[in-house]
């Protein structure tokens, strides 16, 4: 895969899972997984009560930061969940794309892959040399 929009952009990249399961990307007749590194990243949390529904506590979680997210490095791009990826705002930082239209599903509607990428940052371009 190339990604980039700029013309010393466009080399090929490796992905690096961050997340704690395998990532398997469906592409066309090809299911490409990517498995766990041991490295997770994700985002410090704060859960704080703010209620109760039939003794049951309603919370609203504050994030903090970002734990276990590697430096950018070339030629890298780093898959985590949604969550990581929308507050790390970088273009090397991606998660999968779970939506109806891109998640894939089993029989019993369990999420098993995706056949997409997601990013987070407004205007971005990402080239695969591919049009859809």
């Amino acid at each position: 895969m190339t990604v980039g929009n700029q013309e010393n952009d466009n080399m090929t990249k490796r992905f690096v899972n961050l997340t704690q399961h395998p990532i398997s990307v469906y592409t066309g007749q090809d299911i490409v997984t990517h498995p766990t590194t041991g490295m997770v990243a994700r985002l410090t949390t704060k859960q704080i009560v703010v209620g109760h529904i039939d003794d049951v506590p309603i919370i609203r979680t504050e994030w903090g930061d970002i734990i276990g997210l590697l430096e950018p490095e070339d030629g890298v791009i780093y898959i985590t969940s949604s969550i990581v990826a929308n507050a790390a705002q970088r273009r090397d930082v991606v998660s999968p794309c779970t939506s109806p239209q891109f998640g894939v599903r089993d029989g019993n509607g369990y999420v098993i892959g995706t056949r997409a990428f997601q990013c987070f940052i407004e205007g971005e371009r990402f080239d695969t040399g591919k049009t859809d």
